[in-house]
């Protein structure tokens, strides 16, 4: 269907909420200046030139993460290095962990009103560090889980944290995301709903036009409630090689789900049928473990 994706920048309807939302950085991407700013490595993105965004960096494995208090962040289990292989966990892993000290977190990647993205001599106050893995989960077998909640080296001033809610979904709840498809800036999707709801999973699908890089980002209802996680998403492969051009191109899928440019759907379908839906689409995390998770953290404190 259409491409949802656009641009969060500075003072648009939007900003508030992508305040509280950050992009993972691998350790070594980043380079620390001697005048408290920090730079980021980033790459040319890979799309053709008449595809939407080309023209944005592009930070490598880069996840979405989102507060849910001054110091916790939320994002998808498999963005953990320390959980980067099926049906693992990891619980109070401290900051010298694999999966606090591989990645940092920064705020802010988004473009300015100018079309512009700073990705040198960038204040540090927008760097945080992995202070405690407290929990994180990547199941892909019953109930298919996959998220992960860290506390940040210090509170987030000056962002408020999203508010969640796990309350009855419908096909007609209407959904939007915040994240950073192929790494680039912040962007905001909407305009979509639940595709397929088994109440027997921990996720369900959707028709979120979300990407490599999107994982980990707040699924959001219309009154800008946290209900899930993004944490992939079927087809696999994001994009297909132009055989001319020899360059990368956003894999569209139908409205219906019933096929995709680049796969194909026989194949597709039978893997969904594995995994127990019916349908193309984005899968989404629900919220309640998180919840559960940060009231036994203030219960702690």
């Amino acid at each position: 269907g259409a491409d949802n994706r656009s641009s969060v920048v500075t003072g648009s309807p939007w900003a508030f909420y992508g305040k509280a939302t950050a992009v993972s950085v691998i350790t070594s991407l980043i380079t620390e200046n001697a005048n408290n700013t920090f730079d980021i490595a980033v790459d040319a993105s890979k799309l053709c030139k008449n595809e939407r965004f080309s023209n944005q960096p592009s930070i490598d494995y880069g996840c979405t993460g989102f507060l849910v208090a001054p110091d916790l962040l939320v994002t998808a289990g498999h963005c953990v290095y320390a959980v980067n292989t099926p049906n693992k966990e990891r619980v109070r892993e401290g900051k010298d962990g694999d999966g606090c000290r591989t990645f940092k977190w920064v705020f802010d990647y988004a473009e300015s009103s100018k079309g512009q993205t700073q990705v040198s001599q960038i204040p540090k106050s927008r760097l945080f560090h992995c202070k405690e893995l407290i929990y994180a989960v990547q199941k892909e077998q019953s109930p298919w889980t996959d998220y992960a909640l860290i506390r940040l080296d210090r509170p987030a001033v000056g962002r408020t944290p999203l508010r969640m809610n796990a309350g009855p979904l419908t096909s007609s709840t209407s959904l939007s995301t915040l994240g950073h498809p192929f790494g680039s800036p912040l962007k905001f999707m909407n305009a979509a709903h639940i595709r397929a709801n088994d109440p027997n999973r921990s996720s369900f699908i959707t028709t979120l036009d979300a990407f490599e890089g999107n994982s980990g980002g707040p699924v959001m209802n219309v009154a800008n409630e946290v209900v899930g996680i993004l944490i992939g998403g079927t087809p696999m492969n994001n994009t297909y090689t132009d055989p001319v051009n020899k360059c990368e191109r956003i894999n569209k899928c139908t409205e219906d789900a019933s096929r995709c440019n680049s796969v194909d759907d026989a194949e597709v379908m039978a893997k969904l049928r594995t995994q127990g839906f019916q349908t193309i689409g984005s899968e989404v995390q629900r919220i309640q473990p998180i919840i559960d998770l940060v009231n036994a953290e203030a219960a702690r404190r």
